[in-house]
Parts: C-alpha cells; sequence; structure tokens
C-alpha cells in the first residue's frame, strides 16, 4: 500500500511540475525589449483630440482628431494599419482632403511600425511609424491648386511599460516643424518631410496624441 502510495504521489509532482513549465513557457517575456508581449495578432483602435502638422517653413494643417482603420499588433516589435484617418483638417481657412475623401478627410497609404527604444536608459519607448513598403506617407490637396505630398515617417514615444493592459498612449510632438524625436536609439534619423505643388521637400513635424486600445491585454515590456 505504500509503494502504490508513493507512485502516486510521484504522479501528482510529474503532473504538478508540467503545469509549471508550462505556465512558466504561457508567460514567458519577449526575446528582445522592448517588445509587445503575444498573442498575435492583437487587433487595435486609436481615438485622439487636435493634432497639427508644420512644415519647417511654417504652412501648418490642423485638424480636430484621427482614428485608426485596420490595426493589428502583429508580432513582438511590429504593427500596422490600413491608414490613419484626420478629421476636421484645414489650412489657412481652407478644408483639405485626400483625394476621394469628404472634405476635411486626410487618409494616410498603409503604414506599418516598429518599437525601439529613444532612450534605453530611461527606458523611453518609441513606435516608428513609415509607409508600408516605402513610397508617401499621405498626399491630400486644400483647394484645388495647393496639393501636399508627405513622405519619410514619424517616431511618438508610447506608455505605460511592463503593466499589462489594452490602454496605451502614443504621443508625437514637434516645434517649427522639428519632430521632437528624430530617431530611435542607434538608428538614422526618421522624420517627415512634405511638399507643396511638386516644390522642394521641407523638414515637417506632427503634434497628436493618441488613445490605442488593444482588442486583448498585453505587456509593452522594456
Amino acid at each position: 500500500m505504500s509503494r502504490i502510495r508513493i507512485i502516486g504521489l510521484a504522479i501528482i509532482a510529474v503532473f504538478a511540475l508540467s503545469a509549471l513549465a508550462s505556465a512558466s513557457a504561457s508567460a514567458a517575456t519577449c526575446t528582445t525589449k522592448p517588445c509587445f508581449t503575444g498573442p498575435y495578432p492583437n487587433t487595435f483602435t486609436t481615438t485622439s483630440g487636435a493634432g497639427t502638422l508644420e512644415t519647417a517653413g511654417g504652412t501648418k494643417v490642423k485638424c480636430t482628431s484621427d482614428s485608426t482603420e485596420g490595426g493589428e499588433v502583429t508580432g513582438e516589435k511590429t504593427d500596422k494599419v490600413k491608414a490613419v484617418i484626420f478629421k476636421g483638417c484645414e489650412s489657412s481657412g481652407f478644408k483639405c482632403n485626400t483625394s476621394g475623401a469628404a472634405a476635411g478627410e486626410i487618409k494616410t497609404n498603409e503604414l506599418e511600425s516598429t518599437l525601439g527604444y529613444i532612450n534605453k536608459t530611461t527606458k523611453t519607448v518609441g513606435i516608428d511609424l513609415q509607409p508600408k513598403g516605402g513610397g508617401n506617407f499621405a498626399t491630400f490637396e486644400c483647394t484645388a491648386f495647393v496639393k501636399v505630398t508627405v513622405k519619410g515617417s514619424i517616431i511618438g514615444t508610447i506608455t505605460p511599460i511592463n503593466t499589462e493592459t489594452t490602454k496605451y498612449k502614443l504621443v508625437f510632438k514637434q516645434t517649427k516643424g522639428k519632430q521632437e524625436t528624430q530617431n530611435l536609439e542607434g538608428a538614422a534619423k526618421d522624420t517627415l518631410e512634405s511638399s507643396v505643388n511638386g516644390g522642394a521637400f521641407e523638414g515637417s513635424g506632427l503634434e497628436s496624441s493618441e488613445e490605442l486600445t488593444l482588442a486583448k491585454a498585453a505587456k509593452l515590456e522594456a
């Protein structure tokens, strides 16, 4: 009877260790920080307040809000959006819109982004948002006579870190057409540029604060 009891306890111990190993695996950290924990894909939406696109030359396009279409975290460091749609957009009193969109509505091309450190020491994490496969960030016109092309990419800070949640804040800051964060740590300069009516491209910056809501809770490890 004692032998049977010992065997039974051994079997229970094996199952307990297996369950612990399984739990540890499911809670495993990402491969390289900063990173989002899974599972993937994880869809998301964003909402914002007012935002401004400003060129180094002083041209401003102000929008009342923006949101994403088809947002999805695709891996530890990557996500994509079908488009970011800015609404209520005007410049010098004229409504601006992407071709085929409603008046005051600017729609970006399909975008993708990568996570990285803005400052590893302070654990400041950024998202580098750029057009998928290259190409333009967005094109739009303000009246039939002013056509604007925006290219390049933009980096914003994302918080919180090391907390499992569905709610994140993504902030882009600029001053007089110069983006506050111009590159991820160890990477080359990566910013926006704009051209009006086919003229020379000039530096541009975007000011916006976004609330990003994931479908499933995840942790941004840093």
